[in-house]
């Protein structure tokens, strides 16, 4: 683990607050943000290039002269190159392409007067560099993740030094991005500086592209911000991005030893398909699966399916019978082939003191309890599945048949671990081990209901503090007092539902949406119940972009 060499390393950071179209507002925010951005990567002693290695471009409406200047900083990055955008998304074309506004972009017409991403990308990997990070705080920045930014001629499998791309945007494919006012930075940008400026606590010497990736995505999530999505080709993940801020003082004033100093070069992130154990030896329950049911199974479906092709090669079968049973048996053996997997490598869960594991076919899950909410027992499809709530849980598969893998549960956006059903051990089994082990978590995944009065009955207060800040884009808290930031968030669902109701009825606030303060999020409370708790709900006027 390394920072980027800085004398072989280029930044571009290209934002637009000015825009001739009505249609799209304007984004002071961005300057402000590029401004500071620069200001952190470029910081004599926490940034990794020097000033002269990081172009910024603001306003830049002529595309030929923007082009000239990221092919030229682009063609002298050898070790990093770092490219970043910050403005109004734009959808046009007929496969409904991103493209990123310029002052004179027109909202409905981008395709002749907007930067496309996809020519950005090409100039991209043209690009010699080794290392490639693309950063997109724009709405619907998501879209871009369907291509992954990779190249076959920089792909050299098996190497120590740090060789992929990296691409993380500010919101999902069909999301707006948000500029709350009052804030000096974009809502994304804004939490991104705030992670480089204050650091990770516990997050090792420098912070990963990846660390800070997973710490946006819960900060954002907590404040009901718009959640930042990323893809990343080979070991993008390593790429570092500055010094870690938060590393105790003590740590780093005293001297290391060689070998001290390459430990603490490895930043812990977490690696959800870790092929090692996660939990410390002899801290931990092992349950393994039913390995006689699984062979068989594989010796039933195996002469099932051989019966059925043998009948479908008989001479005297009719044609269409053939087909019928040819297309049957195959099945059947492609079942047996999936079913004899299972019986070579049987699943094995393991509950320990450091987290969950799951040994499967298509590989091992691992899941420490630092992300995970909450883990619980429950019926699907009338067997018992420990089932887990995490933030992450959307980067497992939906379906993992034969593997017998997690696999996510869109409607209550929750992990499947595993069925209990085919392991040698008991439901009541499981559930000692998660009780004991899980800190708390076991049975904590019952939302917390929100405080008597957060009821669709007592909502005129808030409501009028809503129709307040439509006026005058001031941001004010809701007089409610949370426990917790759970809690908080509960409340906050059902004041956007009842929000959107009043908006049914008139347009009330259309631009007022709710979220979750912490002290995470920066600045102070503004409650006498945020100054004892450290929770408020807030109402803030968002402006699109």
């Amino acid at each position: 683990m390394r920072l980027p060499d800085p004398d072989r390393s280029r930044l571009v950071l290209i934002g637009t607050t000015h825009y001739a179209d009505e249609r799209l507002p304007d984004l002071p925010a961005v300057e402000r943000s590029l401004a500071d951005l620069a200001r952190v990567f470029t910081d004599p002693q926490k940034g990794i290039v020097p000033a002269g290695n990081c172009t910024t471009i603001v306003d830049e409406g002529d595309i030929r002269r923007l082009g000239r200047t990221l092919r030229s900083s682009m063609s002298q990055a050898e070790d990093l190159l770092l490219v970043y955008y910050a403005g109004h998304g734009l959808v046009g074309g007929k496969r409904h392409e991103l493209y990123l506004a310029l002052p004179d972009s027109e909202w409905d017409s981008p395709e002749f007067s907007a930067l496309e991403y996809e020519k950005l990308r090409s100039a991209i990997l043209d690009s010699p560099a080794s290392n490639k990070v693309v950063i997109l705080d724009c709405c619907f920045s998501g879209r871009v993740l369907a291509d992954l930014m990779s190249d076959s001629a920089t792909s050299v499998l098996g190497q120590i030094d740090v060789h992929g791309t990296y691409v993380l945007t500010s919101a999902q494919r069909d999301q707006v991005a948000l500029a709350l006012p009052g804030e000096e930075h974009t809502a994304f940008t804004g939490r991104l500086l705030n992670l480089l400026e204050t650091g990770i606590e516990d997050g090792g010497e420098f912070l990963t592209i990846e660390s800070v990736y997973q710490r946006l995505r819960l900060v954002m999530r907590s404040e009901g911000l718009p959640t930042p999505e990323k893809r990343a080709t080979r070991t993008a993940e390593l790429i570092a991005l500055t010094r870690n801020r938060q590393l105790p003082a003590t740590e780093a004033s005293l001297p290391r030893s060689p070998e001290a100093v390459k430990s603490h070069e490895t930043v812990e992130v977490w690696d959800p398909f870790r092929q090692s154990r996660g939990n410390a030896e002899n801290e931990y329950l092992s349950f393994e699966a039913h390995r006689r049911l699984y062979w068989i199974n594989t010796a039933l479906s195996g002469v099932l399916g051989a019966g059925l092709i043998i009948g479908a090669l008989l001479p005297e079968t009719a044609l269409g019978w053939r087909v019928v049973l040819a297309v049957v048996g195959a099945l059947v053996l492609l079942f047996c082939v999936g079913i004899f997997g299972m019986a070579r490598r049987p699943l094995r869960l393991e509950i320990g003191r450091q987290g969950v594991q799951l040994f499967a076919r298509s590989g091992t899950s691992w899941l420490p309890w630092a992300v995970l909410d909450a883990v619980t027992i429950e019926r699907i499809g009338g067997a018992h599945h420990v089932v887990a709530t995490l933030t992450e849980a959307e980067i497992f598969p939906d379906f993992d048949i034969f593997g017998g893998g997690p696999r996510f549960l869109e409607r209550t956006r929750r992990l499947d671990v595993c069925s209990i059903s085919v392991l040698r051990a008991g439901r009541h089994e499981i559930a000692r081990a998660l009780l004991s082990y899980s800190g708390g978590r076991f049975g904590a995944g019952i939302s917390p209901r929100p405080p008597i009065d957060m009821s669709s009955e007592h909502w005129d207060d808030v409501i009028a503090t809503a129709e307040a800040v439509e006026q005058d884009r001031l941001q004010r808290p809701v007089d409610r007092r949370f426990s917790n930031p759970e809690q908080a968030a509960v409340a906050r669902d059902a004041l956007i539902r009842q929000l959107r109701v009043e908006s049914g009825k008139k347009e009330t606030a259309p631009h007022v949406r709710p979220w979750v303060w912490t002290p995470r999020s920066g600045g102070a409370p503004l409650t006498e119940h945020g100054r004892e708790t450290g929770v408020e709900l807030r109402l803030s006027y968002y402006t699109n972009h």
